[in-house]
């Protein structure tokens, strides 16, 4: 037999907790339960729920007879699928087709809500690969670089405010250095090894150009056999002009 507890006059004062102290029920709450009123969830001829309209709309499960909500797109992981990115391969064309085409890609990235886009735009050389597998010990053989609209539209947030770049001595990015981008990761003065990103080693290079000192940030995608670009900055040489970077 089961017996019960004293009633709460009887138990100390110091054993009932208060309102501040009481601690929540442990385990899910209780679901309330609705009586289901089928004259509340109107349906159209095929038995789908529908916003009492006749229009056959997509109604909410967590407001059923509401407002119809709009279709969204959903991957596999029940994420929202991220905008496509188009693929642009200038892997043989000519030096001055390829500037054209990142000094547009630049202009986009200033700009919000672009189109994504990714630009091949050449293979790694011999000298390419020699140099870095000599630097890091990394192979990339057969790798092609490539520059991404997001990652420039980083550069253009992060690196072209003149207020917040002088903060770290450094000299806002302009469109011409993301142009001179193909020229500082096959000709640097310096590559060394970065940090492992999401299991992909960085690369950083650089370079002396027309009196300053660039940073240049590069992903290694074995995956793709793809060298991408991540970032860019640069500050003035010490004792240099530092005048135009073309």
């Amino acid at each position: 037999m089961a017996v019960k507890p004293p009633p709460v006059s009887s138990m100390a004062r110091d054993q009932v907790p208060s309102a501040r102290n009481r601690k929540p029920p442990q385990g899910p709450l209780p679901i309330p339960i609705k009586t289901w009123n089928e004259a509340d969830h109107p349906r159209d001829s095929d038995g789908k729920f529908t916003d009492g309209s006749g229009g056959g709309g997509q109604v909410s499960p967590d407001n059923m007879g509401g407002k119809p909500t709009q279709p969204q797109h959903i991957g596999g992981g029940g994420q929202p699928v991220k905008p496509r990115t188009t693929v642009v391969n200038l892997l043989n064309h000519d030096r001055a087709t390829v500037s054209n085409e990142i000094k547009e890609l630049y202009k986009s990235a200033a700009n919000h809500g672009g189109e994504e886009k990714l630009i091949r735009y050449a293979y790694t050389t011999v000298a390419e690969t020699d140099r870095i597998k000599s630097a890091v010990g990394i192979d990339t053989d057969g790798y092609h670089r490539a520059i991404e609209r997001r990652y420039v539209r980083h550069i253009f947030l992060d690196h072209s405010d003149i207020r917040e770049e002088s903060k770290y001595n450094q000299t806002p990015i302009t469109i011409d250095d993301i142009d001179l981008i193909p020229e500082i990761a096959a000709n640097p003065d310096s590559v060394e090894r970065g940090y492992i990103v999401r299991g992909n080693q960085r690369l950083i290079y650089s370079k002396e150009v027309a009196g300053f000192e660039y940073t240049y940030v590069e992903e290694v995608r074995k995956k793709y056999k793809q060298l991408a670009v991540i970032t860019l900055w640069k500050k003035r040489k010490a004792g240099g002009q530092g005048g135009s970077s073309d």
